[in-house]
């Protein structure tokens, strides 16, 4: 809701390029709830594992470029090409920026989405009987 009036003041130019942001929006969406699914079931099941998945998910947005470029980061851009969070925020920022999305990176995404789908789905089938038990 804030890009629309960030852009108009800026005077920037939403070319048609940027509709692939909203692909990568709805899939990390699509990945967010998957995600939500196994991180829901591993958390009701184990009761401490909530303060490690929310001290992993300050670590990952500290390493993930959300603040800074990975420019910035120099010689030593790899750090940032094997963070997947980083995938996922190049598909929905790079569009926005006017810029090319790597291939790579769809392809980085689209993999962990399949993967995310088959353990989710294979989690949830296995375990959503002895979901109530744990709760």
């Amino acid at each position: 809701m804030i890009l629309f009036p960030v852009f108009v003041y800026y005077h920037r130019h939403v070319g048609a390029d940027a509709l692939f942001s909203l692909a990568g929006l709805l899939l990390v969406t699509i990945d967010g709830f998957m995600l939500g699914i196994v991180l829901g079931l591993v958390c009701a099941r184990f009761r401490d594992v909530p303060p490690i998945v929310s001290n992993l998910v300050q670590l990952g947005f500290f390493l993930t470029p959300v603040m800074y470029q990975t420019q910035a980061l120099g010689h030593q851009r790899w750090i940032a090409e094997i963070n997947p969070f980083f995938h996922f925020l190049q598909i929905v920022r790079a569009p926005l920026l006017g810029l090319e999305v790597p291939f790579d990176s769809w392809l980085y995404t689209l993999g962990a989405s399949l993967v995310c789908a088959l353990v989710s789905l294979a989690m949830f089938s296995r375990y959503r009987a002895r979901i109530a038990y744990w709760v």
